[in-house]
C-alpha cells in the first residue's frame, strides 16, 4: 500500500495547533485563538473530504489484507499494509453493504380489446324457398328456420307477412294462415326483450288457391 505522509502531517498540524491554543504557557490574545482556531477549522473543512477520498480509494478490500499504522522519521502518520517494526495494528472495522432492491419490471400495459358484441353468424329461412308457390285454399303457409348459433335468453323469433308480425315465439317452426293469392314478402327476426331486431331473413313467396270448375 502506498504511503501517506501528507495525511500524517495534517494530523499532527491539527493536533499540535489545538495543543498550541490550549497551553497556557503561550500568551495569545483570545481574539488572535479565535482567529487560529478557525483558520484550523476552516482548513479542515476544506481538505478532509478530499484526502479522506482518496485515501480510501486506495484501501483494499476490508478481510483481505491487515493496516498497520506507524510514526515517520519526521514524525509523520504513515498507515501500510506491510508490517513494520513498531508498527501498530489497525482493527479495521467491517465495511457495509449495500444490495440495491430489484426494482419489478413493469411490461407495458397493453390496451385490452373491445369485447365483441355477441351476434349469430346465420338465420337462414328454409322453407317456403325463395319464390316457392304455395297452393294453399285456406291460406296456410308453414315457416321453417334455421339458426346459428341457437337462440339466446331473452330473444325470441317474429314472423311477419308484408310488415305484419303474425307470429312470435322461441322454435324454428311456425304455421301461418288466412293469407290471400299473390305475391307476399315474408321475414323472419330475432328480437330481444325491448324488441330491437338482432338480426333478420327476407323471402318472398307466392300464394295460390286451387279453382274447383263445376
Amino acid at each position: 500500500m502506498k504511503k501517506r505522509p501528507f495525511l500524517g502531517a495534517f494530523f499532527c498540524l491539527m493536533k499540535s495547533g489545538m495543543d498550541f491554543i490550549a497551553d497556557s504557557r503561550y500568551i495569545i490574545k483570545m481574539e488572535s485563538k479565535s482567529k487560529l482556531l478557525c483558520a484550523l477549522f476552516s482548513y479542515c473543512l476544506v481538505c478532509v473530504p478530499a484526502l479522506a477520498e482518496e485515501a480510501v480509494s486506495e484501501v483494499p478490500a476490508v478481510g483481505e489484507k491487515k493496516f498497520y499504522k506507524t510514526i515517520g522519521p519526521n514524525g509523520e502518520v504513515i498507515y501500510t499494509d506491510k508490517p513494520v517494526q513498531n508498527g501498530k495494528e489497525i482493527n479495521v472495522p467491517k465495511a457495509s453493504t449495500y444490495e440495491p432492491v430489484p426494482t419489478p419490471s413493469f411490461e407495458a400495459s397493453k390496451p385490452k380489446p373491445k369485447k365483441k358484441p355477441f351476434e349469430y353468424e346465420a338465420l337462414v329461412i328454409s322453407k317456403p324457398a325463395h319464390e316457392e308457390t304455395i297452393w294453399s285454399n285456406e291460406g296456410k303457409l308453414d315457416v321453417n328456420i334455421s339458426l346459428q348459433p341457437s337462440l339466446r335468453n331473452n330473444h325470441s323469433i317474429a314472423v311477419s307477412v308484408d310488415g305484419n308480425r303474425l307470429k312470435s315465439g322461441e322454435g324454428q317452426s311456425y304455421q301461418l294462415s288466412g293469407i290471400d293469392p299473390g305475391e307476399h314478402q315474408l321475414k323472419v327476426e330475432v328480437v330481444d326483450s325491448d324488441g330491437k331486431v338482432i338480426k333478420s331473413q327476407a323471402s318472398t313467396f307466392f300464394m295460390r288457391r286451387h279453382i274447383i270448375k263445376r
